[in-house]
C-alpha cells in the first residue's frame, strides 16, 4: 500500500496548533508526526483527532492573543480500488495496537499543553469578559443607545471595559471618578478591608488600608455600610477614611503625599455637589449613649462649622440638595442600628436659615429615596415611607416632598394591591421607575419575589412608558443608566440572577451578566429587603 509523504502527513498535524504555539507544543506535534509516520492513523484515531480538534477550537473564541482556526482533520488514506480481493495486511497487530496507544497518549499530552497555555494567559489577566462566566456586553440590535462604561464587581474580579482584573479578596461597591479615568472599589480578604484604586489606562494600582466595622453585604435587619470612599463629583480627588477613623484626600495623578482634613471618629460623609466643601458626621461621648453633630468642612481652608447637634441620638448622612443649600440626615434613636431598621425621622437642614424639619419616618435606606424634579420654590425628593421593617408592609407609601418647604404629599400608585420597594428619577426625562411589591406577609419568599414588578411612571404617578412581559416578574431593583436606559436587577426562578439592560426608547432587552453564583442564595433578607444591589455590583460612567 502506498503512503503519502512523512511531511504532507506533518503538515496535516501541524494545523491543530495555533500560529503562536510555543516550543513545547511544536516539539509534542513533531513527535505524534514521528509515531504516525511509521503506520497509518486507523479511523477510531482519525475520530479522537478531529474531536479534540474542535474542541480546542472551542476553548476560547474570544481569548486575546488566540483565534479561531480552521483545522485540516487527519483521514484514513483510502485503499486503490482494483478488481481484485483486498491484500491482507502484514503489519504485525501489536505493533498497530502500540503505535496507537503512544499516539494517543500525545494527544492527551498535546491538549493538556494547550489547556495549561490558556491558563497561564487567564492568571496574566488578558481573557476577555466573555471568559469570567459572562455574556460580552455587546449592542443589541434595534439601535440601542450605549451605557457608557459598565464596571462590574463580582467575587474576586472587577470587570471592565473588556478586561477583568483578580484580587485576592472579594470586591464590591465600584465607583467611577469624575473624568472616568479611574475606578476604586472596596477589597475585603483575610487581612482586612481595603480600598483599590486602578487606572483604566494603564496597569497602575494603589491599595489603602481602611477601618471598616460593617461587612460588605449587610446581615438581615442590619443597616447598610457606612461609605468608605467618595470620588468627587468635579475632580478626580478621592475621599477616604484613614485608619484611625478620621479623612483624608488622594490625588490618583499626583506625587505627592495624601492629605488629611478630618479627624477621627467620623461616622459618615458625603461631598457638596460644587465639590467646595465636604459633610459629615463625628460622634463624641458626652453622655452614656453616642451622639453625632453635622459638621461642615470646607477645602479652601478646612475650617469646620457644626450646623446641627444631636441630642442621645446618632446621625447618618442621607443626600445633599442638588442645590447645595441644604442636607437630608437621618436621625437614628439611641445609636440602635436594630431600632433604626424599624423607622428612623429624616431631617432636613436648611443651611442659609438653620432651618431642621422633619420630613417623613422611614427606614435610612439610600435605594428607598431619589431627587426628583425641581420646583420654583424648592427641590424636591421622592422617598418610600412608613414605619416597620418589613418591606411587604401596608403602612409603605411613595411621597413626594418639597424639602425647603417641609411639605410631603402621597403619589398613588396605579395598583392598590402593591408598595413600593425601590425607586430612581431620571431627571433628563421626567420619569420615576418603580419596584413594587405585594403588600402582603408572603407566603412564600419564591411566591413573593416572582410577584416583583416594575413601573415606569411620571411625576404625578400616571404610567408613561409600556414594561416588557419580561420585566413583569423577579425585579429587585431598578436604575437609570442614561436618561433613556435603565439597570434592572432580576431573581429568575431556580435561584438564577442576572444584570439586564432596558431601552425604554425601542423597548429592547439586552442581558449584561449572568449573576448566578455571585450573591446570596436567598435574593432577599429576612424582611424582604434585597440582599444583593446594584450599587454593590455595578458602576456606569456616560
Amino acid at each position: 500500500m502506498q503512503r503519502p509523504p512523512n511531511d504532507e502527513r506533518a503538515h496535516h498535524i501541524a494545523d491543530f496548533l495555533p500560529p503562536d504555539a510555543d516550543l513545547k507544543e511544536r516539539m509534542l506535534v513533531a513527535k505524534l508526526h514521528r509515531l504516525l509516520g511509521a503506520t497509518e492513523p486507523p479511523p477510531t484515531l482519525s475520530v479522537r483527532i478531529r474531536t479534540l480538534a474542535q474542541s480546542m477550537a472551542r476553548q476560547s473564541p474570544h481569548r486575546k492573543g488566540i483565534q479561531a482556526h480552521r483545522l485540516h482533520v487527519l483521514q484514513p488514506m483510502p485503499s486503490p480500488s482494483t478488481a481484485s480481493a483486498p491484500i491482507p495486511s502484514r503489519r504485525n497487530p501489536l505493533r498497530v495496537i502500540a503505535g496507537t496507544l503512544a499516539a494517543l497518549l500525545v494527544v492527551g499530552l498535546l491538549a493538556m499543553t494547550y489547556l495549561m497555555v490558556l491558563s497561564t494567559l487567564d492568571n496574566q489577566h488578558r481573557n476577555s469578559p466573555g471568559e469570567s462566566g459572562l455574556p460580552a456586553s455587546q449592542p443589541s440590535s434595534g439601535g440601542s443607545p450605549a451605557i457608557g462604561r459598565l464596571a462590574l464587581a463580582l467575587g474576586n474580579r472587577i470587570v471592565v471595559d473588556g478586561a477583568v482584573w483578580i484580587e485576592d479578596g472579594g470586591v464590591s461597591s465600584p465607583s467611577w471618578s469624575s473624568s472616568g479615568r479611574w475606578l476604586a472599589y472596596r477589597k475585603d480578604s483575610r487581612e482586612g478591608t481595603t480600598i483599590v484604586i486602578r487606572d483604566t489606562q494603564s496597569d497602575r494600582r494603589t491599595e489603602f488600608g481602611v477601618v471598616a466595622s460593617t461587612p460588605p453585604v449587610p446581615s438581615a435587619g442590619a443597616l447598610p455600610p457606612e461609605p468608605l470612599f467618595a470620588w468627587s463629583p468635579v475632580a478626580d480627588l478621592l475621599l477616604l477614611r484613614s485608619v484611625n477613623g478620621g479623612l483624608f484626600l488622594h490625588d490618583p495623578v499626583g506625587t505627592g503625599p495624601d492629605t488629611p482634613v478630618a479627624h477621627g471618629p467620623v461616622e459618615s460623609f458625603a461631598w457638596a455637589p460644587d465639590g467646595r466643601q465636604i459633610a459629615l458626621v463625628r460622634s463624641r461621648s458626652a453622655t452614656s449613649v453616642p451622639e453625632g453633630e453635622l459638621v461642615l468642612l470646607s477645602l479652601e481652608d478646612y475650617q469646620e462649622r457644626t450646623v446641627y447637634q444631636a441630642k442621645g441620638t446618632t446621625l447618618h448622612i442621607a443626600a445633599w440638595w442638588p442645590d447645595g443649600q441644604g442636607l437630608l440626615i437621618w436621625e437614628l434613636p439611641l445609636a440602635s442600628m436594630s431600632l433604626a431598621t424599624d423607622g428612623a425621622p429624616l431631617r432636613s437642614v436648611d443651611l442659609a436659615t438653620g432651618t431642621v424639619a422633619t420630613l417623613a419616618t422611614m427606614q435610612p435606606e439610600h435605594s428607598l429615596l431619589t431627587w426628583g424634579p425641581p420646583t420654583a420654590e424648592s427641590p424636591t425628593v421622592f422617598l418610600i415611607a412608613g414605619e416597620g421593617r418589613e418591606y411587604w408592609s401596608s403602612t409603605k407609601a411613595l411621597l413626594r416632598c418639597a424639602v425647603r418647604l417641609a411639605q410631603c404629599t402621597p403619589v398613588e400608585l396605579p395598583r392598590a394591591d402593591v408598595v413600593p420597594v425601590s425607586l430612581s428619577w431620571s431627571p433628563n426625562t421626567g420619569r420615576l421607575v418603580l419596584v413594587v411589591a405585594p403588600a402582603l406577609e408572603p407566603a412564600s419568599w419564591a411566591t413573593w419575589v416572582a410577584a416583583h414588578q416594575l413601573l415606569i411612571l411620571d411625576a404625578e404617578g400616571t404610567p408613561s412608558d409600556p414594561v416588557p412581559h419580561e420585566l413583569q416578574d423577579g425585579v429587585l431593583q431598578a436604575a437609570w443608566a442614561t436618561p433613556d436606559t435603565l439597570l434592572v436587577l432580576q431573581a429568575l426562578p431556580e435561584g438564577h440572577l442576572r444584570l439586564t439592560k432596558f431601552d425604554t426608547g425601542n423597548g429592547k432587552l439586552h442581558a449584561l451578566a449572568d449573576l448566578t453564583g455571585y450573591g446570596p442564595e436567598t435574593p432577599i433578607d429576612g424582611h424582604g429587603a434585597p440582599a444583593l444591589r446594584l450599587k454593590w455590583i455595578a458602576a456606569w460612567h456616560a
